[in-house]
């Protein structure tokens, strides 16, 4: 199964720096990414569209869906981490297990996910079997889509630019030729 995961485009709260979980609207330049997204994302077969119930990612996955002509399916488990609640880490991955299975399960043959940072950072240590700790470096813009092939364990980085992790550990890398994401935990 192939899915397009895509971090909400830019809202309120990632421009002054709010609470993470706050749930405030899309800016104008979200709306611009949002429709960035949907233009992208028509043409790729989506066939389904996952979102968190934050209000930015919905709304981005309301102009993905509304593009591509399918459905939304609201996941509570895609969510930001809570960080008012002080969530954990291995919460996180619970959370985000549940989603992946739930989405790779559904029959779906190529779907997006709209979520959040953290989220997609999570999403892609489960995806491939990296530990989290790893994918915390990889830094998501608002404008990059990460490819993941769940039957082959893959992930590369689309449409925007991946940036690179604030430091190299182990034998975690990106190759920057073609934005694949290497070492996908040999």
């Amino acid at each position: 199964m192939l899915l397009y995961d895509f971090r909400h485009a830019e809202c309120e709260g990632n421009r002054e720096y709010g609470l993470p979980r706050d749930d405030s609207p899309l800016t104008r330049r979200g709306l611009v990414q949002a429709r960035a997204a949907a233009n992208y994302a028509s043409g790729k077969g989506i066939t389904a569209v996952y979102s968190s119930p934050l209000l930015r990612a919905l709304r981005t996955a309301e102009i993905l869906a509304e593009k591509s002509g399918c459905p939304i399916t609201v996941l509570d488990d895609l969510a930001e981490l809570n960080f008012e609640e002080d969530e954990s880490h291995e919460s996180l991955r619970a959370r985000v297990e549940k989603a992946y299975e739930k989405i790779t399960g559904s029959g779906n043959g190529t779907a997006a996910i709209v979520a959040h940072q953290i989220v997609n950072q999570m999403l892609v240590a489960v995806a491939t079997g990296l530990e989290f700790r790893k994918t915390m470096e990889l830094y998501q813009d608002h404008d990059l889509v990460y490819l993941i092939d769940s039957e082959q364990r893959t992930v590369r980085c689309e449409l925007g630019r991946a940036r690179k992790p604030r430091a190299y550990r182990g034998d975690f890398w990106i190759r920057k030729a073609n934005g694949f994401l290497s070492n996908i935990a040999e």
